[in-house]
């Protein structure tokens, strides 16, 4: 799974390099600032190397997230040769539905939150079609993952650990005509955490802890985009 994310992400940056000669490039010159916000599926997150009370537990569980939402924001700069890149801020929700283990599942509650920031570079690609501009784009930055109240089996979690973590984008911009640089935009995003994250468990007083790696969001988001006159 690790191995994938990685290659799709890759992907992402690498596609528009690819394409980059193929075809010109909205016109996207100087600054701007974008919103968006929409739909967060989280994959099951697997839990391992339990430790209680100083001893090492067999076994690994998978937690199980319901559907999300997430928020984001960002500013940046285009260049008027399609490539642009922006610095980001986003904010991401899920509850804790169940966690499974040896194939028993413990009922869930409380949630998780992602947040933190990416650096991203987008190119945009004109295909002939004055409404309608796609574009790619890739990002690096950093989140943090915080589980809050989160309760299954008797376990309890509220803490915060910091992960690398990487996204690709796929999204439509759509003009508005009424309104000089605005434009409406619909995406894809991926999301991928990286870095090995222990995580204390409160435990009737034993202390307890597990580690978690590989952490992954789809999300369908919808946006706004207001680019300055040069």
């Amino acid at each position: 799974m690790q191995f994938r994310a990685a290659l799709f992400a890759a992907t992402m940056l690498a596609v528009p390099l690819a394409l980059a000669g193929r075809a010109e490039a909205q016109p996207v010159a100087g600054p701007y600032v974008s919103l968006g916000g929409g739909l967060d599926l989280k994959s099951a997150t697997t839990q391992k190397n339990y430790v209680a009370g100083g001893a090492n537990l067999s076994g690994d569980t998978k937690a199980v997230f319901k559907n999300g939402f997430d928020a984001r924001a960002a500013i940046g700069y285009g260049f008027n040769n399609g490539w642009r890149v922006e610095l980001e801020g986003d904010y991401i929700r899920n509850g804790l539905d169940k966690v499974k283990s040896g194939g028993v599942a413990a009922k869930g509650s409380g949630h998780e939150s992602q947040y933190g920031g990416f650096v991203n570079g987008v190119y945009d690609f004109d295909i002939g079609l004055p409404w309608l501009y796609p574009y790619l784009g890739a990002g690096i930055g950093w989140q943090e993952a915080r589980y809050s109240d989160a309760k299954a089996g008797g376990f309890n979690v509220n803490q915060a650990r910091g992960s690398f973590a990487y996204q690709g984008i796929v999204g439509l911009s759509f003009p508005i005509a009424p309104v000089m640089g605005l434009s409406a935009t619909v995406e894809y995003r991926f999301i991928g955490l990286t870095t090995a994250r222990r995580y204390a468990i409160d435990n009737a007083g034993i202390p307890a802890s597990f580690k978690q790696q590989g952490e992954y969001n789809n999300q369908i988001n919808i946006g706004l985009r207001y680019e300055f006159a040069p």
